[in-house]
């Protein structure tokens, strides 16, 4: 958060949390102009004006707004930051992989209520393997697995992905195409 002018000590607010920011403005620099600006992500900033120990009108920001305070009679402002909450997905989803059909590369999207080792296999119309990959991911919707498939023939392609969590171990199979 930041004043422009007319403010009297430290504007910044670090993670969650309060503060009691003074105003010692004379009457001919208002009104002051407050801008939620280098907020550490979402989240909303509430103010709540103050007259000495009486509180006065609340406003609610969001990064990049701007508030202007008319009121001369404003001693401090109570700030508090709030972080937006993180939303997970309820349980594992895997989406179609994209683009399907491809000619080098295709994507697997994760939904993942968790973080979890996820394994990926891909097999030819033969049963043989053709690709293996590994690698751990975070908790969170949209995570996507690259899939090279460029030094592999056109053709149908069965993909196995296999995600061990805490809480339990998924597998799903699907097709994919290929084509020069």
């Amino acid at each position: 958060m930041r004043l422009t002018r007319g403010f009297d000590g430290d504007s910044r607010l670090a993670g969650e949390g309060e503060a009691l920011l003074q105003i010692q403005a004379p009457a001919e620099l208002f009104p002051l102009r407050l801008v939620l600006a280098d907020a550490p992500g979402d989240g909303t900033l509430t103010v709540q004006e103050m007259q000495g120990e009486s509180a006065g009108r609340t406003h609610v920001l969001t990064p990049g707004q701007a508030l202007q305070l008319d009121d001369a009679q404003v001693t401090a402002l109570r700030v508090v930051w709030q972080p937006a909450a993180v939303v997970l997905p309820e349980a594992i989803r895997l989406h179609p992989n994209y683009p399907n059909p491809f000619r080098e590369e295709t994507y697997l999207v994760l939904d993942l209520p968790e973080p979890g080792e996820v394994q990926v296999e891909v097999f030819d119309l033969l049963g043989r393997r053709v690709q293996q990959l590994s690698q751990t991911m975070a908790a969170g919707y949209q995570k996507r697995i690259r899939l090279d498939l460029g030094r592999e023939p056109s053709g149908t392609y069965l993909y196995r992905v296999t995600v061990h969590t805490l809480s339990e171990t998924y597998t799903h199979m699907g097709r994919m195409v290929r084509v020069r």
